[in-house]
């Protein structure tokens, strides 16, 4: 990876401050999110962030907290409808932490599996899987993707079809 010049590093710094001056407790209204979407592309998904911090603190791995999906039956994908291991604020003071909707009654193992919270380098964090929809496995990076380049946090698209198209069809 190529070491971050100083603008990138200036205009990197800029929009952390941003989104934590946007998100102070973690939540944001969705109008909000489509607007930052733009933002947290191209300092997750487009890896300015992990530049800059390779640049800056010299460390390779920049770790977030993580829980995600662990798959333990794809061919047992279908059975589940949702799923979702991430918190998320569904109303205010109502945080939801893990979802778990099957097809049918899971009789024995079951297909999938939320990993307890660990610390995750930057990039397997992006690329878990937080989301189950339909029994398509949707990663963080897919969910970045469909809102900047889907619902107008930078494009706004109905038609192209992209190489994750599966996964962003289920999000739809």
């Amino acid at each position: 990876m190529n070491p971050a010049n100083p603008e990138l590093i200036r205009v990197v710094r800029e929009d952390v401050l941003y989104v934590v001056s946007e998100w102070p407790n973690g939540t944001i209204a969705d109008d909000e999110l489509r607007r930052s979407s733009c933002v947290l592309r191209r300092l997750l998904t487009h890896s300015d962030l992990q530049r800059v911090w390779v640049t800056v603190a010299g460390k390779k791995d920049f770790v977030v907290p993580s829980t995600s999906i662990e798959i333990r039956d794809p061919k047992r994908l279908p059975e589940v409808d949702f799923a979702t291991a991430s918190p998320a604020e569904s109303s205010p003071g109502n945080t939801v932490f893990a979802v778990l909707v099957y097809r049918k009654i899971q009789n024995g193992d079951e297909p999938i599996r939320l990993s307890s919270e660990r610390l995750t380098p930057l990039r397997t964090y992006l690329s878990e899987k937080t989301m189950i929809v339909e029994g398509i496995p949707i990663s963080r990076n897919d969910l970045v993707q469909f809102v900047a380049n889907k619902l107008g946090g930078v494009h706004f698209d109905t038609v192209s079809q992209k190489p994750s198209e599966k996964a962003l069809r289920a999000l739809q």
